[in-house]
């Protein structure tokens, strides 16, 4: 992965969970989004979920239908 995109991964998860009132440290959030710990909690159980489903658009961007039910669909097969 490039290093910009790695950064702006790790930026987009730690805003988009904090605005959702879910945080963690930023040595926390980095080893989710790199996938190099396992999550302990809730929080980072969420915060895992939001890496797995900005990997899946990162890798198949062009071919996501861009439909409500299909994101509907993708966001509660994470939670």
């Amino acid at each position: 992965m490039g290093k910009l995109v790695e950064i702006a991964k790790i930026q987009s998860t730690e805003a988009s969970n904090a605005i959702e009132g879910i945080v963690t440290t930023n040595i926390g959030i980095k080893q989710l989004v790199e996938e190099k710990t396992t999550p302990k909690n809730r929080d980072e159980e969420q915060i895992a979920g939001y890496r797995d489903v900005l990997n899946i658009i990162h890798e198949s961007f062009d071919t996501i239908p861009i439909t409500q039910s299909y994101i509907l669909r993708e966001e509660s097969e994470r939670l």
